[in-house]
C-alpha cells in the first residue's frame, strides 16, 4: 500500500510542477493579459494535478484492490512483498507495452466486439507470465492475472457502452 501511495504522490507532485511550468510560461508569452500573481498559477496547477492524480489514483487503486481482495478471497498466501512485485510489474506493463498491444490488435481486428475480448485473452497471458517471472506459484498467477484482467475488460466495455449512447444520442 505504500508503494501505490508514493507512485500517487510522485504522480500529483511531477504533474503540479509541470503544470505549474506550462502555465508560467504561457502567461510570460501572452503580452496582451495582465500578469497573474503565483497565488493564482498555483491554484490553477493544484486543481489540474488534483484531476490527473485522482484519475491515475484509481487505476492504481483498482489495480492493487484487485490483487489484493485475490489474494484474500482465494486464500492464495501471498507476502506483502509479491504483491508489491505483482503490482509493480503489472503497472508497468499496463502504462507500456499493453498500449502498443491495444493499438496492433485494433488495426488487425478493427473495432468491433472480437477486439475488447482478444485484449482480454492476450492480457491474462501476458499478466500470468508476468506473475510466473515474478515467482509466483502458477494458479495464484493465473487467478490474479484473470481477475485484473476481467477488472480491465469491463472498464473497456463500460466505456464502449457510453460512447455507444453518446453517439446515439446525436
Amino acid at each position: 500500500m505504500n508503494i501505490a501511495i508514493s507512485i500517487v504522490g510522485a504522480i500529483f507532485i511531477l504533474s503540479f510542477l509541470l503544470f505549474s511550468v506550462w502555465i508560467f510560461i504561457a502567461e510570460r508569452k501572452d503580452v496582451s493579459s495582465e500578469k497573474k500573481n503565483v497565488f493564482i498559477i498555483s491554484f490553477v496547477s493544484f486543481c489540474l494535478a488534483l484531476i490527473v492524480t485522482l484519475v491515475f489514483g484509481a487505476g492504481i487503486f483498482i489495480l492493487l484492490g484487485s490483487i489484493k481482495m485475490t489474494n484474500t478471497f482465494f486464500d492464495l498466501d501471498l507476502t506483502i512483498k509479491q504483491v508489491g512485485f505483482i503490482f509493480i510489474g503489472y503497472l508497468l506493463f499496463l502504462f507500456t507495452i499493453d498500449n502498443v498491444i491495444e493499438l496492433v490488435v485494433k488495426a488487425i481486428v478493427g473495432k468491433n466486439l472480437a477486439n475488447p475480448l482478444l485484449l482480454l485473452l492476450i492480457r491474462i497471458f501476458t499478466l500470468h507470465i508476468i506473475g510466473l517471472f515474478i515467482g509466483i506459484h502458477q494458479t495464484s498467477s493465473f487467478l490474479i492475472a484473470t481477475v485484473v484482467a476481467l477488472f480491465i475488460f469491463l472498464i473497456e466495455i463500460y466505456v464502449i457502452l457510453c460512447e455507444q449512447d453518446k453517439n446515439e444520442a446525436i
